[in-house]
């Protein structure tokens, strides 16, 4: 068990914000593991954030993968669970100079990219705007065409998902 409760200094969008600033584009021709030496930058980071919350043996590999123990909270026998995830982002997007921001209460409509108002995440073009109404929506400025919808799909859903948890 942890020695002591955790105190979180920062909520999930907080976090989030400051992850999506680091530059993790990777690389199909490389033939190395990770495809970028840069995408080991946020596995440092987060691999630091988990020894800072108590997680003694989280650690970055050679591979870039994070490891890290959460000891049971029970005497009982149980298996251990493996979270696991991918870091890194799409090659065909830059990685670089990411402006994120949020769209609070989103109510509707379509979303133009403050940086560049020649840019818009159209409503129309990507229906599952509609469930985000009233939710807390990320976007940034460097992605376009599906990888926007699917980027701000994915996260207007874990926001809307990890404000009600924080919430509660």
């Amino acid at each position: 068990m942890l020695a002591s409760p955790i105190t979180f200094t920062h909520d999930v969008t907080e976090r989030f914000l400051r992850y999506v600033v680091i530059d993790t584009q990777s690389d199909p021709a490389s033939p190395t593991c990770p495809s970028t030496e840069k995408q080991k930058n946020l596995g440092r980071l987060l691999a630091s954030e988990l020894q800072a919350i108590g997680l003694a043996d989280a650690h970055l590999d050679e591979h870039g993968y994070v490891y890290a123990t959460i000891p049971a909270n029970t005497d009982k026998k149980v298996p251990v669970i493996c979270f696991c995830s991918h870091m890194d982002t799409s090659p065909d997007c830059t990685g670089a100079n990411v402006k994120p921001q949020l769209v609070k209460n989103y109510q509707g409509g379509d979303i133009v990219l403050p940086a560049d108002p020649t840019q818009v995440i159209r409503a129309a073009d990507h229906p599952a705007l509609a469930e985000q109404i009233g939710q807390l929506v990320a976007i940034w400025d460097q992605l376009d065409g599906y990888v926007t919808q699917m980027a701000n799909t994915v996260i207007a859903r874990t926001f809307a998902v990890s404000e009600v948890a924080s919430s509660a």
